[in-house]
């Protein structure tokens, strides 16, 4: 789901998508990978504090609205 109104530079792209794909492995894996990790997939370009500034705008961004309950998620 789209969100209108929020736009992104051509030099925060990667920092976007490696902050959902944190998101992402937070939500459905069960040992996420640990954000030092992230932070080596961009070359070093963000650090934590980038990220984690990042993740917190995307959620904000979704309004906390990160997924639907359904049953499987309870039954795990």
């Amino acid at each position: 789901m789209a969100r209108e109104g929020h736009k992104v530079t051509r030099n925060k792209l990667q920092l976007v998508g490696v902050s959902a794909m944190l998101l992402v492995a937070k939500s459905e894996e069960i040992y996420p990978p640990a954000l030092s990790d992230f932070v080596f997939i961009t070359n070093c370009t963000y650090n934590n504090n980038d990220i984690r500034e990042m993740e917190r705008s995307i959620v904000r961004a979704l309004n906390f609205d990160l997924c639907q309950p359904i049953s499987l998620n309870f039954l795990r």
